[in-house]
């Protein structure tokens, strides 16, 4: 059998990669929910040490 007379199709799906720029924005936001969480939880007990 030869191959190379047989046809070959295939078709490359394309993916959208997210710009570097948007990944950090994300990476930033995140940071800045754990924060605000571990801060809300702090002043939660200091509150209550009170």
């Amino acid at each position: 059998m030869n191959f190379t007379e047989l046809p070959v199709w295939f078709t490359v799906a394309q993916v959208a990669v997210p710009e570097p720029s948007n990944m950090a924005l994300f990476g930033l936001g995140l940071v800045g929910l754990v924060i605000g969480r571990q801060t809300a939880k702090r002043r939660k007990q200091d509150r209550n040490e009170d």
